[in-house]
């Protein structure tokens, strides 16, 4: 399985065989957390229950889900909400560089 981190390094462990996640683990855009769980933006539309335009608009910051959305963006993608950054990748990047 390939993993796309856009934001920059993650720092993770392996220990007894599972992933734990370190304090200092940097979020991830939401474009990378539904390239990471394997979907096209059509495919992930579809099991969100939202168009493309919005999942579009969502991962370029031009609006943001609400709170029943999130819920269902985490159980699809199968990722925990504190890990996402629903900023658009422009705006990770340049936080990062400060």
């Amino acid at each position: 399985m390939t993993i796309v981190f856009v934001c920059g390094i993650l720092s993770m462990k392996v220990r007894f065989g599972r992933i734990e996640r370190k304090c200092d683990m940097a979020k991830i855009s939401l474009k990378a957390a539904r390239i990471n769980a394997g979907y096209n933006q059509t495919q992930a539309a579809a099991l969100l229950n939202v168009t493309k335009t919005t999942l579009v608009k969502w991962e370029k910051g031009t609006t943001f889900p609400n709170a029943l959305a999130i819920e269902r963006i985490c159980s699809v993608y199968k990722i925990h909400y504190d890990d996402i950054s629903f900023l658009p990748s422009d705006s990770l990047l340049a936080n990062l560089a400060n």
